[in-house]
């Protein structure tokens, strides 16, 4: 296990809140852009299909350089995500993704369009996505963290293609090892 990863995991029971921010953060980009609506043409909803399928390659390898290759032209100049009312552009999301992949073993992501909606060089998509990542433990054995939550994404046509606007989280539930989990909140603060 990488140093980075090491400090994490002994933090988890230090309470650094800092460190457990930025897994959940990992987490929460994970589940949201790994498997977030980008559409290049054609109709909305089959782009963001495709591209989900896409995405979760990169992922489920651990392909974060290959991720963020592929996805960046498919977001506006402008992208903006948002979770628990913090807000960060595509370069920032993308280096929390990193830090959370040095720390982590991606092993299932989904996602289920709930909507789509177009209008003219508009439209929004409602999905809910779910991962599932596993990592070693402060006692050295594999713990598994799971995460589902949804996500409201708007998209933008630019020269004839839908590019990613801004992907905004309305609800997110995590687990470890089965149990509510936090990063945020050290284990013993419960959820």
């Amino acid at each position: 296990m990488d140093s980075l990863a090491s400090g994490m995991v002994r933090s988890w029971g230090s309470g650094g809140s800092l460190e457990k921010l930025k897994m959940k953060r990992y987490l929460v980009l994970v589940a949201t852009l790994g498997l977030a609506a980008v559409a290049l043409a054609a109709g909305l909803r089959a782009e963001i299909e495709s591209t989900n399928k896409k995405v979760r390659e990169f992922l489920l390898k651990g392909d974060v350089a290959g991720f963020e290759k592929y996805l960046k032209p498919r977001v506006t100049s402008d992208f903006k995500y948002i979770e628990e009312g913090k807000t960060q552009n595509f370069k920032q999301m993308v280096d929390e993704m990193k830090v959370g992949m040095s720390m982590m073993k991606m092993t299932k992501l989904s996602t289920k369009i709930l909507e789509v909606k177009e209008s003219g060089s508009t439209g929004s998509s409602k999905e809910e996505h779910s991962m599932e990542a596993t990592q070693k433990g402060p006692d050295g054995k594999t713990q598994t963290m799971t995460m589902v939550g949804k996500v409201t994404n708007k998209f933008r046509k630019v020269n004839g293609k839908w590019l990613l606007a801004e992907m905004n989280w309305t609800y997110t539930d995590m687990k470890m090892n089965g149990k509510p989990f936090n990063p945020g909140v050290p284990p013993s603060g419960g959820r």
